[in-house]
């Protein structure tokens, strides 16, 4: 009879022993893939467009004379020209090469986007004179425009702005570095921005 009370014992303990790991088993796959979900959803959450925009105000003045016979006569042509350009400055994180891997729980940036630059520069003539015998023509008043352009290039401050959007896109991969270490997994980055050594505040 003892033996018997025994043997129920036992098989009443071996049966909750089983039951306990097999909840407990749960509950820990349960929080992994509850872990695996948050950093995909932080993984779908960067992948956005960050633009930065910019406007520029300058007034360029180009003449050019010609001479007739000498310097005292003279036909002279000149444009002033104001030019209000927008600048944007952008990266498309849909092109962000990023792998999630749910097994070795790890998150390995691979490679960033470039900054992608777009000038909108609008041109308005703010004087125009010339003469009969010195008159512009449209190949010059395009060539102008192109100095022009170039000018509000190197003029502008497309290189604030590049640092600005890099900062920004830091911030967005910086959220996946935090949360891949509040749950235990690792971020690799081989893209060269070297996430870790960076401090993010929270």
């Amino acid at each position: 009879m003892n033996m018997k009370k025994s043997i129920i014992y036992f098989l009443i303990f071996i049966t909750g022993v089983f039951t306990t790991y097999l909840y407990l088993k749960k509950d820990i796959s349960y929080k992994e893939k509850e872990q695996t979900q948050i950093i995909l959803n932080e993984v779908k959450n960067v992948r956005k467009l960050i633009v930065l925009e910019s406007s520029y105000t300058q007034m360029y003045n180009y003449e050019k004379s010609k001479y007739f016979l000498v310097e005292q006569f003279s036909f002279d042509k000149k444009v002033i020209l104001v030019v209000n350009a927008q600048i944007q400055i952008s990266y498309d994180l849909t092109k962000l090469e990023i792998e999630t891997d749910t097994i070795n729980k790890k998150v390995i940036l691979h490679k960033i986007p470039k900054p992608e630059i777009f000038i909108a520069p609008k041109i308005s003539y703010y004087d125009f004179e010339q003469s009969t015998f010195n008159t512009f023509t449209k190949e010059e008043l395009n060539k102008v425009h192109d100095i022009v352009i170039k000018k509000v290039k190197e003029a502008s401050n497309i290189e604030q702005l590049k640092q600005k959007a890099k900062v920004q896109l830091i911030e967005e991969l910086g959220n996946i570095y935090k949360i891949t270490t509040l749950v235990n997994w690792e971020f690799v980055d081989n893209s060269g921005l070297n996430i870790q050594s960076l401090n993010f505040k929270d």
